[in-house]
């Protein structure tokens, strides 16, 4: 096999990793692919006259010459190639009818971790949404799994962020080449998610970002996986497009409820009410669900949070002593000042202590 032609292979105008697959698996190599005759390449069933003509004499020049600065690119700054017929190419992802003939990965993930699970959701995260997507991985962090996201804004970083936090291998799909970071802001998180885990990307390291790179990109991202947890998201999005995705490739699919007159819960319930993805409110939910507590001593299984300060007991003890109870009237019963009372209560919401009780303010919900 040849690097150089591997390379080549996926830049031709026009030809993708199924095509690419038939060409391969007709000619059994990617070196026999390029030496073909338009002529004889219109022969072979699912080609035709229009893909065959990406095999015009400058088209391979230009692909063997970008092909060629790919291979410099990689071997100066250590990046990793996977090609389909390699044995270090992903298993689930190979699974995938659509998977990409060839990634390239930069850090040291196992991509072929027994666990991997993905998370997505909304770019403009609620504060709520982003505290939550952090919970739920340190609930699950006991089972040590891969955690895949996209590195954009809102869950995704946020995604990202638990994972190194908690000390969990994490890798970042791109939807540029490894030359670029996009957004920008996120250079900085990108060099620690490749020291404990890895950058990967189907893009030669020069592509910019693009539009039409993203929902490339989400194919990746649910099909590296076990299961797509959707935290938060609109009713139309990338988060949601990931999920249907997952879906199609017979992967778990899971959904984070939220308040009704929240936006960005309308894509987490539309998932739900239509029976696409399984509602979780917990790690212990997603764990049960995967089976990985069958490779866990019973000591070992995530735990209910403990309070973690004085401010949530007080909280705590009011609100067991009353049905409900408004947010002054917090303040005025245990004396705590409202900004800290709030972000206890919405740490305490999170962890299923409290329940916010829409125009009746908070009540006690915990049943341990």
């Amino acid at each position: 096999m040849s690097p150089l032609h591997q390379l080549a292979l996926t830049l031709l105008p026009g030809i993708g990793p199924v095509h690419a697959r038939i060409l391969l698996e007709h000619y059994g190599s990617e070196e026999a692919v390029f030496n073909e005759s338009e002529k004889d390449l219109i022969q072979i069933p699912g080609i035709g006259t229009r893909l065959a003509r990406s095999f015009k004499a400058a088209f391979r020049k230009d692909a063997l010459r970008r092909a060629e600065a790919e291979l410099n690119y990689m071997e100066k700054y250590g990046v990793q190639r996977l090609f389909y017929y390699d044995s270090n190419y992903p298993d689930r992802l190979k699974q995938c009818y659509d998977a990409p003939l060839v990634l390239f990965h930069r850090g040291n993930a196992e991509l072929d971790h027994p666990r991997v699970l993905s998370i997505v959701g909304s770019r403009r995260a609620t504060r709520y949404g982003k505290r939550v997507c952090e919970f739920l991985i340190e609930q699950l962090a006991p089972y040590r799994p891969l955690i895949v996201s996209g590195l954009a804004y809102g869950i995704d970083v946020t995604a990202h962020q638990a994972a190194l936090k908690y000390g969990l291998p994490t890798v970042a799909v791109l939807g540029h080449g490894l030359n670029h970071m996009y957004p920008a802001a996120h250079a900085g998180i990108s060099r620690s998610i490749r020291s404990q885990g890895g950058l990967l990307s189907e893009f030669m390291h020069d592509c910019p970002p693009a539009p039409g790179n993203f929902p490339k990109r989400n194919r990746i991202i649910a099909g590296l996986s076990d299961a797509t947890l959707v935290v938060e998201a609109t009713e139309k999005g990338g988060a949601l497009i990931t999920a249907g995705i997952a879906s199609g490739y017979d992967r778990e699919v899971f959904a984070l409820p939220g308040r009704l007159s929240d936006e960005n819960a309308a894509g987490c319930l539309a998932l739900i009410k239509n029976q696409q993805a399984q509602l979780v409110t917990a790690g212990a939910d997603v764990a049960h669900y995967l089976n990985w507590q069958e490779d866990f001593k019973k000591d070992s299984h995530p735990t209910v949070p403990a309070i973690k300060n004085e401010n949530e007991r007080k909280i705590l003890k009011v609100l067991k002593q009353i049905d409900h109870i408004s947010v002054d009237e917090l303040v005025n019963k245990t004396g705590i000042p409202r900004n800290i009372l709030l972000s206890s209560l919405l740490s305490l919401e999170i962890a299923g202590y409290v329940e916010n009780v829409s125009g009746f303010g908070y009540k006690y919900s915990k049943m341990l």
